[in-house]
């Protein structure tokens, strides 16, 4: 895939998938380095011994699908991409402009059924599936069915890339227009891809994009770049941004799936067996832990989505989000069963109730909705309207479930990053010697719902500090007391 993601425009790279259609496994990322800084007269016997290395066959040849995002350069990367693979031998398949998560999509659909699928079986299967979940929720919970066919609208913030042609796909199709209609801003050829637009900006800036202004009373979502990252925001009664980010979308479908399987399971054990969780990383609010323990147990993984999914994976039903938006719901072989076991159990049942068949309905619905393979902006967006009108929730509403504590992030820079170890999904402190034993002192001298950790950079000699507290004063006084004692610790 080529695409920058949510970079600037001017920048460009190249995102390579699994052949499952997840990310690329953590042993090959060495490997493609390696390959691309050897030098020109060592690629071929690079390329040999790993072929050796890695067991490689050669009995057929393989299938390379490349896709791209609208930024001026892809063409003529994707075009390079394309040259290379056929020099090796490769069928290729271009799909030219399309988002990353519909690679990842295309690819996994690829190895699962040993097919050639189209792009448009992503947008049918996707959108249909919206729609048989919309159909069902009113007798999943008894709400007016007339009330609920009036379509909601959303504006959305397209980040002037990619994601605007997928999401104009789902605008016009029938199965999704007839329960949402979909407003697209920021389109390509419109701006500079994630200039002052998409869900970066949005998250990190908390900023109204482009094109937007504290004004407009619109309910408002933003992809980013190549849409894999989804924010909700919306414009408060002091004409203030509200942002529903990574951590809300996570805890209202940790909701969702929470009572679609206590109303689905009511009076079965069918689901007891399977592992189910929500996985986040030490960088999540504090509150939004809270809320969603009540709903499903939650796991801390490493910071990094590739963290955040393995660990999802392990799990029968993992649900994992950063709070930048990037996420997505994963099911088991064995999640994916019981729900079919159970729902075959309902419809053979004449006294069942029809809300927790319905629900079980759902249930099954959700692989297609949610694209399983990567996070993925737009299939989440779909998912996350079906849980707002299961749950009766406005963006005002959903917004007001958790208030999230007061936090300062910061980084300090010191000699030698590799001098802070950590533990326990980064939250522990191993070195140097007594730094956690400090850092425990001053969150307890602050008091009341306070954390605080620190990590070392994965790229740059600058130590990471996290602060959460009562208040913000608090907040930014225990960050700026753990930063100097990370100065004082690295100088020993």
């Amino acid at each position: 895939m080529i695409t920058a993601s949510h970079n600037p425009e001017l920048d460009n790279g190249v995102k390579i998938v699994d052949p499952d259609g997840g990310m690329l496994a953590p042993e090959w990322e060495t490997i493609a380095s390696d390959l691309a800084n050897c030098s020109d007269s060592d690629v071929k016997s690079f390329l040999e011994r790993l072929i050796v290395d890695q067991g490689v066959s050669l009995d057929h040849p393989p299938s390379v699908y490349i896709g791209a995002d609208t930024r001026p350069s892809s063409p003529q990367l994707a075009k390079l991409c394309v040259m290379g693979a056929r020099a090796l031998g490769a069928n290729v398949r271009d799909f030219g402009q399309l988002t990353t998560p519909q690679l990842h999509w295309l690819v996994r659909k690829a190895n699962q059924t040993q097919s050639k699928p189209l792009v448009n079986e992503y947008y049918s299967e996707i959108a249909a599936s919206f729609t048989r979940c919309m159909r069902l929720i009113s007798l999943a919970t008894g709400k007016d069915e007339a009330k609920q066919r009036e379509p909601t609208k959303l504006t959305v913030d397209c980040s002037f890339g990619v994601g605007a042609l997928a999401a104009d796909a789902f605008r016009v199709n029938d199965n999704v227009a007839s329960w949402l209609h979909l407003k697209l801003i920021n389109r390509p050829g419109e701006g500079s891809v994630n200039d002052q637009s998409g869900a970066e900006f949005v998250q990190k800036q908390r900023q109204f994009p482009k094109n937007t202004s504290s004004t407009d009373q619109d309910r408002f979502a933003a992809i980013d770049g190549d849409a894999d990252r989804l924010v909700y925001f919306f414009s408060g009664k002091q004409q203030e941004l509200c942002l529903l980010d990574g951590d809300k979308i996570l805890s209202i479908l940790a909701e969702f799936i929470g009572k679609l399987l206590t109303k689905a399971g009511a009076g079965s054990d069918i689901f007891s067996s399977l592992k189910i969780g929500a996985v986040q990383t030490a960088y999540a609010n504090g509150a939004s832990t809270a809320f969603i323990s009540k709903q499903l147990p939650t796991e801390c993984a490493k910071t990094g989505v590739k963290h955040l999914h393995a660990k999802a994976h392990g799990l029968d039903i993992g649900i994992y989000f950063e709070a930048n938006g990037h996420g997505t719901v994963l099911f088991s072989s064995n999640a994916l069963n019981a729900f079919r076991n159970r729902q075959k159990e309902l419809v053979d049942n004449p006294a069942a109730s029809p809300e927790s068949l319905a629900c079980a309905q759902i249930l099954c619905e959700l692989e297609y909705l949610i694209n399983q393979a990567v996070g993925d902006a737009l299939s989440i967006l779909l998912v996350t309207e079906v849980a707002l009108s299961f749950l009766d929730r406005t963006l005002e509403s959903w917004s007001a479930t958790y208030t999230e504590l007061p936090s300062r992030m910061t980084k300090v820079d010191v000699p030698d990053r590799f001098a802070i170890q950590t533990t326990n999904a980064e939250r522990t402190c191993t070195a140097p010697e007594g730094l956690q034993s400090r850092i425990d002192d001053l969150i307890a001298s602050v008091g009341g719902p306070a954390r605080a950790f620190v990590r070392p950079s994965g790229t740059e000699d600058i130590v990471r500090v996290y602060a959460e507290a009562a208040t913000q004063q608090l907040a930014d006084q225990l960050a700026g007391q753990v930063s100097d004692s990370v100065k004082e610790f690295c100088k020993k």
